[in-house]
Formats: structure tokens, C-alpha cells, sequence
């Protein structure tokens, strides 16, 4: 997709922010996955905080697909499903990261194809991190 960007087609850059980035390895094991979910057909997997019972999928790569919803369930000791409970998530990050060498110089290769100033800006204050 990055490839694909053009001045006429600019590629979309979200910002995210630490607290962001939640950390599922505490409840992962508590999860069942939805009988009807061919994960090995998926190529896009969304989860979000706000609806964590609630797992979003794509089983392609265009963006114009929409986003299909499964309910996630939680296992019981039987191992069979039972009505989700909202669950929530502690920040799997602290603060910012570094970014790795080579993470850095893609970074700073498409910084001038962001045409948004404050997401280009942010761009350039994430590789003098």
C-alpha cells in the first residue's frame, strides 16, 4: 500500500500513541475463538478497546472492504463459550519506544509523501526520538 501512494492517492498515516497499544497476554488464554472465523482466510484482524468482546476481519487486502464482526467469547471451564463481559486492558507500553535502525530510515524515505504537515511533522519528531 505504501508503494501505491502517490501525491493524487497519499497514504493514510494514523498516529497512535503509546497508551494506545494494549497488551492482550493476560486474557488471551480466557478467549475462544468464534466457531465460524476461518483465521487461516482473514488477512486484516482489528480489535478495539471500546468493544474488546468483538474481533473485526477483512479477507482481503483492498481497503474499500468492509469490516466484518465476530463475538469473541469467553471460555468457561468446560470449554465451552459463554456470553462475553467487557474486559479491559492495561497500556502494553509505557512511554515511547526507539525505533530500530532500519525502521528509522523507512520511516524517513516516505516522510516526503506525507502530505499532512502535522502527521509529517510527528513523523519527523518520531525518527529524532
Amino acid at each position: 500500500m505504501i508503494k501505491a501512494s502517490r501525491p493524487s492517492n497519499p497514504f493514510n498515516v494514523v498516529l497512535v500513541e503509546p497508551n494506545d497499544v494494549k497488551d492482550f497476554d493476560p486474557i488471551i488464554d480466557a478467549l475462544t475463538k468464534p466457531r465460524n472465523l476461518k483465521i487461516i482466510q482473514v488477512r486484516w484482524i482489528r480489535l478495539e478497546v471500546e468493544s474488546i468482546a468483538q474481533i473485526l476481519t477483512k479477507i482481503s487486502h483492498r481497503t474499500t472492504e468492509s469490516w466484518k464482526m465476530e463475538t469473541i467469547k469467553k471460555a468457561n471451564k468446560k470449554g465451552l463459550a459463554i456470553p462475553p463481559i467487557p474486559l479491559t486492558l492495561a497500556p502494553m507500553y509505557d512511554g515511547p519506544i526507539p525505533l530500530n535502525p532500519n525502521k528509522k530510515k523507512d520511516l524517513e524515505s516516505c516522510i516526503p509523501f506525507i502530505v499532512d504537515v502535522d502527521k509529517r511533522n510527528h513523523s519527523i519528531a518520531i525518527c529524532n526520538f
